[in-house]
């Protein structure tokens, strides 16, 4: 009976409107016949009757709510003794998190008016968002993912943030708009709690035009040296030259590239001096190339 109480209350809700706008009526003024009270009163007994039909629907509500939610949570395809789930705490507490979060939200929506319509919106975005997730971890899975350039500032910013015990970044002079060359202190600050937090070097190699360019970074070149990070330079001339020796950047697949922790190459594609997009591999030839190249231009650099 409850059951078809809430599938009335769900599917016809100004129906169950009126049905209790006259219970309420019926009831007050019954109540005030029966005890011979005044019409004031009676309409006091309507409010109260009212508030009582109120509580005792949404309680049952709720009832119904709480055992969908709980079928639900049982349902859940989560196998907390997978090895990739129970060897990082982060991945394992995001995935429950967003889900744990998804049934707070759709339990918590009031079932008045038909609400399928907006569900079913809210779940192909869902759906969208996890898709497009599912894609990006296949991808590093399979050795690479690719990010277009409308992204590439929060995936930079995320790069940082999980860097876990090194990283050697190269800085172009081509590369309009890198972020390693900006001098803003919400980027410094990221990267200043990255040092902080790794055992490991956190170097970049600046690679100037000129001599009047490198004059012009002294200011960014010092402000990032103060906050740990280990910064050389080296002329584009030089650079290129040695690169030439055994086709290092077609090797690597741009002269703007990051080595993360030794494990993942991240490479910025360059088309007229701007990003077209990036890429975080993991292919062991071509970071065992990168690797190589970075220990031999090292020599050829110079401490600022």
């Amino acid at each position: 009976m409850f059951n078809q109480i809430l599938k009335i209350n769900k599917n016809y809700p100004s129906l169950v409107l009126l049905v209790n706008l006259f219970m309420t009526v019926l009831l007050g003024l019954f109540a005030a016949y029966i005890l011979k009270l005044p019409k004031t009163d009676s309409f006091v007994i309507s409010v109260i009757v009212a508030l009582t039909l109120s509580v005792l629907q949404l309680s049952l509500s709720t009832q119904n709510i709480e055992k969908e939610v709980g079928k639900l949570e049982k349902q859940l395809p989560f196998n907390l003794s997978n090895e990739r789930l129970s060897s990082n705490n982060k991945l394992r507490e995001s995935i429950l998190n967003i889900s744990n979060r998804s049934i707070e939200i759709i339990s918590s929506k009031s079932f008045s008016g038909n609400r399928v319509c907006i569900d079913n919106i809210y779940i192909n975005e869902v759906y969208k968002t996890v898709t497009d997730c599912e894609n990006k971890l296949e991808q590093i899975n399979n050795g690479m993912i690719r990010v277009i350039t409308e992204e590439t500032r929060e995936f930079w910013s995320q790069m940082i943030m999980n860097v876990s015990s090194s990283f050697f970044t190269t800085n172009y002079s081509m590369f309009n708009g890198s972020y390693g060359r900006i001098n803003s202190s919400p980027l410094l600050e990221l990267q200043k709690e990255t040092i902080n937090r790794i055992n490991g070097k956190y170097e970049r190699l600046f690679i100037y035009e000129s001599e009047e360019e490198l004059k012009e970074l002294s200011e960014l070149l010092t402000a990032q040296r103060d906050i740990g990070i280990e910064v050389k330079v080296i002329s584009r001339e030089q650079y290129n030259s040695v690169a030439r020796k055994k086709n290092w950047f077609q090797r690597i697949g741009s002269p703007d590239f990051s080595i993360i922790d030794n494990e993942y190459l991240y490479v910025s594609y360059l088309d007229d001096g701007n990003i077209s997009h990036i890429e975080l591999i993991r292919d062991v030839v071509r970071l065992k190339d990168a690797l190589t190249f970075t220990g031999i231009i090292r020599d050829y650099t110079r401490d600022i």
